[in-house]
């Protein structure tokens, strides 16, 4: 789906729009996913090499949490699923 100006510019506007974007790197118009992807990357391997898998699986989950709210939030905003 693409978006207008006016969306995007309405979602980083909010925290929440920051974090459901991967920090505006899911709105690339060509492959969103691959950009997002690409930008949670280098945080896996920090926590990957820096972390128990205790930690990881915690603040993994906790990302995952996050990232179903800030997602929830833009699908009320552009009334789309």
């Amino acid at each position: 789906m693409k978006l207008s100006r006016e969306q995007v510019r309405a979602l980083l506007r909010d925290p929440r729009g920051w974090l459901a974007s991967a920090f505006g790197s899911g709105l690339f118009p060509r492959a969103p996913g691959t950009f997002g992807t690409l930008t949670a990357l280098p945080l896996c391997w920090w926590l990957g090499a820096h972390t128990s898998l205790l930690w990881y699986v915690l603040i993994w989950t906790l990302i995952f949490a996050l990232g179903c709210w800030s997602a929830s939030w833009v699908i009320g905003r552009l009334q789309v699923e």
